[in-house]
């Protein structure tokens, strides 16, 4: 899973590939860190990233936090992986970012 989105950095280098580098677990707080690299192209995916961005996802009642919730992520057929990327196209800077 990855997610495709023309992003440009503060220096001005582009990228267009966006994948999940670490997902932190944290089950017993009902959080979950989540960090995405964004790359220059999908030719790139396996080397560093241009940049890597953190979110912290947690209960939807805790307005510090994106929404990630437990229930969401009992599912049947969901992981963390799979709820991360649902959960980061709803965020204004991955807005018309496609599957890939």
């Amino acid at each position: 899973m990855a997610l495709e989105n023309i992003y440009v950095l503060d220096n001005d280098a582009i990228g267009n590939y966006w994948k999940i580098v670490r997902v932190i677990d944290h089950r017993k707080h009902q959080k979950a860190e989540v960090v995405i690299g964004l790359f220059k192209d999908v030719a790139s995916k396996d080397k560093k990233p241009l940049q890597e961005f953190g979110f912290v996802f947690g209960d939807a009642s805790d307005d510090a936090l994106y929404p990630f919730t437990m229930e969401a992520l009992s599912a049947e057929g969901m992981n963390h992986i799979k709820l991360s990327y649902i959960t980061l196209k709803t965020l204004p800077m991955f807005a018309g970012a496609i599957d890939v």
